[in-house]
């Protein structure tokens, strides 16, 4: 009787222990949205996303696929490719190292000829938890980050 009374109590400290350990390893949730904007005559919205990232920060985001290659060629990119990551420099305040790439498939004429044409912006900069930040990208177009918790 002590035995299983030992084991039922042994049972319930280490489910206690277990508990809380997950309770302190729970995500540390955040948000990414990232808006790239090109304002020439019209407004024009070329990529917009909002990324849900865990405690590693890592983003690896894909919106799109890959072209059929032609005989034994490698396939071409297409669509929005996000990669980079998001790092704790301090409370509320994060480093980016985001790389965002654009893929458009322009139609041909000649069948035989495939073109993609492509665009790809790599920044880093800080983010204020809360705070849109806004970055000119030459031209007309511009790239808008927030961070979210």
């Amino acid at each position: 009787m002590h035995a299983r009374i030992g084991f039922v109590a042994l049972t319930l400290l280490c489910g206690i222990s277990v508990g809380k350990e997950f309770l302190s390893n729970k995500l540390d949730a955040r948000c990414l949205s990232i808006r790239y904007v090109d304002e020439g005559e019209k407004t024009k919205v070329l990529a917009e996303q909002t990324l849900q990232l865990g405690n590693n920060g890592t983003i690896d985001f894909t919106a799109g696929g890959e072209t059929i290659p032609h005989d034994d060629e490698s396939a071409h990119r297409v669509g929005t490719h996000i990669k980079g990551n998001l790092t704790s420099i301090e409370n509320d305040l994060y480093r980016a190292s985001i790389t965002l790439t654009l893929g458009n498939q322009v139609e041909c004429i000649n069948a035989e000829t495939q073109i993609v044409r492509s665009e790809r912006l790599e920044l880093r900069t800080e983010l204020e938890v809360g705070r849109e930040t806004k970055i000119p990208c030459g031209g007309n177009r511009w790239i808008q980050l927030r961070v979210d918790n």
